[in-house]
């Protein structure tokens, strides 16, 4: 049982540090111009921000996606 509470804790934990890392405040640059087409799906936008440079790593921008999803329903 302490093994179980234990790794829920842990996934939580680690969800936590995806969901902070990407929405965590990075450093400002120049402005950007850039267009998402209508009807595109969140992973081709997070595909989209990441092919820009806009978005560090696409993989957890699109876990911390599903986490806001989860917590906003």
């Amino acid at each position: 049982m302490f093994f179980f509470i234990l790794g829920i804790a842990a996934v939580g934990f680690a969800a936590y540090l995806v969901y902070d890392h990407v929405t965590g405040k990075g450093a400002a640059g120049a402005p950007v111009r850039l267009e998402i087409p209508l009807g595109v799906t969140a992973n081709q936008a997070g595909q989209v921000l990441a092919n820009s440079g806009l978005v560090d790593n696409e993989l957890l921008f699109r876990l911390a996606l599903r986490l806001v999803r989860t917590m906003t329903k």
